[in-house]
């Protein structure tokens, strides 16, 4: 996914990679072309101070509405 495709996002959801659903909170892009793998979602999961921060490379369009963590490599 890439940040353009974050930002229009309808249903602000992603499954984690632990299988835990968060909500999108924030977006951090990089500004600069040569540099997109620092763009990430900041993901607030209910009962967790953190926020996880997930490189936008990540996501993909899953089921049901959600976006999908996926492991990279």
């Amino acid at each position: 996914m890439t940040m353009q495709e974050a930002q229009a996002l309808t249903n602000p959801f992603v499954r984690c990679l632990d299988g835990r659903i968060g909500q999108i909170i924030r977006l951090r892009a990089s500004y600069a072309p040569d540099a997109t793998a620092q763009d990430a979602v900041g993901v607030q999961v209910r009962g967790e101070q953190a926020i996880r921060w997930i490189p936008v490379q990540r996501l993909r369009h899953g089921k049901e509405g959600l976006c999908q963590e996926v492991a990279c490599g």
